[in-house]
């Protein structure tokens, strides 16, 4: 069975939900892959970091990863609906999460910080884009190799 990502499963989680995605209307790219020009509403994430959880003998197959989400748009208000949704469909969840044929065991999402943020929108314009940033801790299951 092939296995999820932790970021694509928060992407399917969010697109999933109806009042999430009627605001972004499946705009969700990883932060690098933004297409140039794209209109607001989006949304963008990236892997901040992974860590293992280990027992006295070996790694435990509890491993967590930090994905930051960030919630893009030219209105403040929407910025902080698009916040409010993604932490109501997120934060505590825990489930198997399926995309296609590839899902991912998780035993919790937790939100673990949120801050806002502002940008230029396109430089010598001087228009201010809103964003809200969130951090999730998503702990899942994964299969340990045996020795």
């Amino acid at each position: 069975m092939a296995t999820l990502t932790p970021e694509a499963a928060l992407r399917a989680l969010l697109i999933a939900d109806v009042t999430y995605n009627a605001i972004v209307d499946g705009r969700v790219w990883p932060r690098s892959d933004v297409p140039q020009g794209q209109s607001r509403p989006y949304a963008t994430q990236f892997r901040v970091s992974r860590s293992g959880d280990h027992n006295l003998l070996a790694a435990s197959g509890l491993p967590m990863v930090r994905v930051q989400w960030e919630h893009w748009s030219i209105d403040y208000d929407e910025t902080r609906t698009m916040g409010s949704a993604a932490r109501e469909a997120l934060d505590g969840f825990r489930g198997t999460v399926t995309s296609g044929a590839d899902s991912l065991a998780v035993a919790l999402i937790k939100l673990d910080d949120e801050s806002s943020v502002f940008d230029i929108d396109v430089p010598g314009r001087n228009r201010k884009i809103s964003g809200l940033r969130q951090d999730y801790m998503i702990h899942f299951t994964e299969t340990i190799p045996t020795f």
